[in-house]
C-alpha cells in the first residue's frame, strides 16, 4: 500500500479491528488526479475492471481540463452520462455469457 501512495499520491491509513474476529488493515484512497494516473495505470493490465477503469480516467482527465468552472448543462450531462455508463457496468453479472 506503501507502495501505491509514493507512486500516485493519496492518503493511506491503517484501519484497527472492530471485533477480535477481524484483522486491521490498511486503506488506500486516491481522488481526482492521482485517481486519474492510477486507473491508467492499471487499465490494459485489469480482467474485470478495464471498461470502468477506462470511463474513471476519462471522466477525471475532463474534470481536471475544466477545473474549477462551474457546471454547465452540457457537463451535467456529460457527468450524468458518465454515471448512467458506471452505473451499467456495475450491474451484477455484466459483460457475463
Amino acid at each position: 500500500m506503501e507502495g501505491l501512495q509514493e507512486l500516485f499520491g493519496g492518503t493511506l491509513r491503517e484501519v484497527k479491528s472492530r471485533s477480535d474476529k477481524h484483522s486491521q488493515y490498511w486503506h488506500w484512497r486516491a481522488g481526482g488526479r492521482e485517481a486519474m494516473y492510477f486507473a491508467i495505470a492499471i487499465a490494459d493490465k485489469s480482467i474485470a475492471k478495464k471498461a470502468q477503469l477506462w470511463l474513471l480516467a476519462e471522466f477525471q482527465k475532463e474534470k481536471t481540463l475544466q477545473g474549477n468552472q462551474p457546471l454547465g448543462n452540457t457537463r451535467y450531462e456529460l457527468y450524468e452520462k458518465c454515471f448512467d455508463k458506471m452505473k451499467e457496468l456495475n450491474m451484477k453479472g455484466q459483460g457475463k455469457l
